[in-house]
């Protein structure tokens, strides 16, 4: 994990459908997402904790 001002990058380790979520998911998207990394916004930054 590292962070850039409110900008939280993360590294994915798993993945996985979730139930209720089926529709929305697939498998093998799912799968190959692992390894790669997402960049959320800290929202606790965003109103300045």
């Amino acid at each position: 994990m590292g962070t850039h001002g409110a900008v939280v990058t993360q590294e994915v380790t798993s993945a996985a459908c979730i139930s209720g979520w089926d529709g929305h998911c697939d498998a093998a998207s799912c799968g190959s997402s692992v390894g790669t990394t997402v960049d959320l916004v800290d929202p606790s930054a965003l109103v300045g904790g």
